[in-house]
């Protein structure tokens, strides 16, 4: 592994008061090793969202309610020569410190951008089937989502032109400018909140992110897209 390693983390949050602290306190929990700096984008919080986040003593900048622009606004404020992206429902367990060095010690690290096995807070069967779904097309397609979080040198983020200001589908955008050959699986995991899919039904929710991605793909406006999405 190399010798110095740096970490900015890219928290992009609006309204995240139920779980901001318990994803900042699993990064100041597993950073142990590295440099690391956490920096809050926050996407204009009516809620405790940024007090909570500052009383971290970290800083928080405030951006339009755009996570693409909050990500990308990230990046260039952050000073690690490797940047993570996580959001703010995610957090780090047990096994991330032993899975992400084992990333940067593989030859692959540097060429390529590393994405997480993905966790649901909950251990019903219908989100055990999902996640078994997700870690099929990751590996199959090479397209993780955000919320399997991104970990990617500075060099090679630049390279392709970062995140984009956009209001939806931020995260596959970058991954399709990746490419497949330039993601990489991480093997640990990140743990997601399951509101969405408790709310609407894993089945539904499901078949509505499919039906969004299509859309993204053959090229329907982005603003049309959110309204589906929700």
């Amino acid at each position: 592994m190399p010798e110095q390693i740096s970490i900015g983390v890219v928290i992009p949050a609006l309204n995240a008061e139920k779980t901001i602290c318990t994803t900042i306190d699993s990064v100041l929990k597993f950073s142990g090793g590295f440099d690391i700096e956490i920096l809050i984008v926050d996407g204009g919080s009516t809620d405790k969202t940024v007090c909570l986040a500052k009383t971290y003593g970290i800083k928080v900048l405030t951006s339009k309610p755009n996570r693409g622009q909050q990500l990308a606004l990230g990046a260039s404020v952050v000073s690690g020569n490797w940047i993570f992206f996580l959001h703010s429902d995610t957090t780090l367990l047990d096994d991330w410190n032993s899975g992400v060095n084992e990333f940067f010690d593989s030859y692959e690290a540097k060429r390529s951008a590393g994405y997480f096995l993905l966790k649901f807070d909950d251990e019903s069967s219908r989100a055990k089937r999902l996640e078994k779904f997700v870690k099929w097309r990751s590996k199959l397609f090479g397209l993780p989502y955000g919320d399997q979080g991104l970990l990617i040198s500075r060099s090679l983020y630049e390279k392709i032109g970062g995140f984009r200001p956009m209001l939806i589908m931020e995260d596959v955008d970058i991954i399709r400018r990746l490419t497949k050959r330039r993601t990489k699986r991480i093997n640990a995991h990140l743990e997601t909140s399951a509101i969405r899919f408790k709310r609407n039904g894993y089945l539904f929710r499901s078949i509505r992110n499919l039906f969004c991605l299509v859309l993204f793909y053959i090229g329907v406006p982005k603003k049309f897209i959110r309204l589906i999405y929700g």
